[in-house]
């Protein structure tokens, strides 16, 4: 086994396994393990030995449940006092970007078993993969509204591929889906039991991929295990109609207007969730949703790298990762609220980052 103490990694008969083993932290990524991941994916992009790419976790709670967002938090404050330089920051987010870039781009398949909480990061190490494996235990989710931050790791690209207006429903509101929901609105490719995870790895780990398709054998054997268009309960399904009426709209007042207009208590209760969340943060995650709908996956991740250099700068991150993780008082006080976003516009944000390259 090779790696560090939180990602480690190994090569066996023709499959390259990282695996996430930071679970005391749900294995938030921290700079070096983003930096890690890179180094073990381009190992196994340019192995020809290696056929496939497994990714998995040695927690049973979670998958990956973010970045270490306190850290990036704390030094976004110095940046902002004129402590800090921020470098931190730009570090971590220009690396993990690249490796979500660098996974979307992969020429071999790239198989992540989502089994337990994925959130933020989490999306950006699995989502853009090419086989997307969930359990019943699988909870996804985009939050980043309610601690001052916006729906990153490529979001703007991968939610605006979501039947129904779900991605920009997901982006405004944080609102989380079950392994069933995710499957059902394509987020995940496969649904598997999760007693049937180690037989699944075992096969899959003792395949002959030595044979030249190896495409052909995958789909062989995740056949015998999961089957990607398999009856799945989703309780959000049946909502997928009403959440594409009324997410519809260019900007945050036509969406609270069709809430408003909406007498169900699921509507409602949506109201009431955009009103807590960070009104800057709802209104960038919507314009970046709707901004980004005919962007390559790479405009999209270059776009969000601009977007990160703002909200280091915007007391409203910290104040949300204070509220939510430091302090856990659960009150943030945003700086400003949605009236006062009315001339807001996205692209100004942007113009003023210019200079921030992502170099993909």
């Amino acid at each position: 086994m090779n790696g560090t103490e939180h990602i480690k990694s190994k090569v066996e008969k023709g499959v390259g396994q990282i695996i996430l083993n930071r679970p005391e932290a749900l294995n938030a990524l921290t700079l070096d393990m983003i930096v890690e991941m890179d180094k073990c994916l381009e190992a196994f992009a340019e192995d020809k030995s290696v056929r496939i790419v497994l990714v998995t976790s040695n927690s049973d709670k979670a998958f990956c449940a973010g970045g270490d967002i306190k850290t990036v938090a704390r030094a976004a404050k110095d940046l902002q006092q004129g402590t800090g330089d921020g470098e931190l920051c730009n570090k971590l987010f220009r690396a993990e970007y690249q490796l979500n870039a660098k996974i979307k781009h992969l020429q071999k398949p790239y198989i992540s078993f989502i089994d337990g909480i994925c959130m933020g990061g989490g999306m950006g190490i699995s989502v853009h993969g090419s086989h997307r494996i969930v359990t019943e235990r699988a909870r996804f989710a985009m939050p980043e509204v309610n601690i001052g931050f916006f729906p990153d790791v490529g979001s703007g690209f991968a939610l605006n591929r979501l039947p129904s207006d779900l991605g920009t429903w997901l982006a405004m509101t944080g609102s989380s889906l079950s392994g069933g929901d995710m499957l059902k609105c394509k987020l995940a490719t496969h649904f598997i039991d999760v007693d049937g995870i180690e037989p699944l790895l075992d096969n899959l780990k003792t395949a002959d991929w030595e044979r030249a398709d190896g495409t052909s054998i995958l789909n062989a054997i995740l056949a015998n295990y999961c089957e990607e268009n398999i009856d799945v309960h989703s309780d959000l399904e049946p909502m997928f109609p009403d959440i594409g009426r009324l997410f519809k709209g260019d900007t945050v007042g036509d969406i609270f207007s069709n809430l408003e207009a909406d007498n169900s208590e699921w509507a409602q209760e949506t109201l009431k969730q955009l009103h807590k969340a960070c009104p800057i943060s709802v209104v960038v995650a919507l314009a970046h949703i709707r901004a980004s709908q005919d962007k390559s996956f790479d405009d999209v991740m270059a776009a969000e790298y601009k977007l990160s250099h703002f909200f280091m700068k915007h007391p409203d991150f910290y104040e949300g990762v204070r509220a939510a993780l430091i302090d856990k008082d659960h009150s943030p006080q945003w700086s400003s609220d949605y009236k006062d976003l009315e001339s807001f516009t996205y692209q100004k944000i942007l113009d003023s980052y210019q200079d921030c390259d992502l170099a993909l």
